[in-house]
């Protein structure tokens, strides 16, 4: 079998879709084979239930490998699919990082307001859950029929 017959592949655990996904998006072509795009191959892995937020040896997320490589088609699929624009690489390096390094414009405002959403969703949840724990009636115990030691 053929490279890029594995990744026409969309057999496997979810982590080995996942690095099958970060291996086409790694590719230096198109990776392009017979009518499909790369965008296409990369819908077919997610929806195959690839791990969108599976990490390479080097701490690398696919989104992080779409933000180095000018993918700009597979991060707004990314981002769509719910992947993390607040995921850091071994050595801290976020999307945005990737792509203002490699001078992506047209990504650094789609990370840009993908992550802005993504903390302030993280803020209200953290506000929810905070006003939840005051909403809730507190329980005395009663010391009643307890020995104190």
């Amino acid at each position: 079998m053929g490279k890029n017959s594995d990744f026409n592949d969309v057999s496997g655990t979810s982590r080995e879709l996942g690095l099958r996904l970060i291996g086409l998006i790694k590719t230096k072509k198109d990776g392009a084979s017979g009518n499909s795009t790369l965008p296409d191959r990369c819908r077919a892995l997610i929806e195959a239930g690839a791990d969108i937020e599976t990490r390479d040896d080097k701490g690398m997320t696919p989104l992080l490998w779409a933000s180095s490589n000018f993918r700009v088609k597979i991060l707004q699929l990314l981002l769509d699919h719910g992947a993390s624009a607040l995921a850091r690489d071994d050595a801290g390096a976020s999307a945005i990082d990737h792509a203002v390094k490699k001078k992506s414009r047209p990504a650094i405002p789609l990370l840009e307001a993908a992550r802005d959403a993504q903390l302030q969703e993280i803020v209200k949840t953290d506000m929810r859950e905070r006003v939840a724990v005051f909403k809730k009636p507190l329980k005395l115990q009663s010391r009643r029929g307890k020995s104190s030691v």
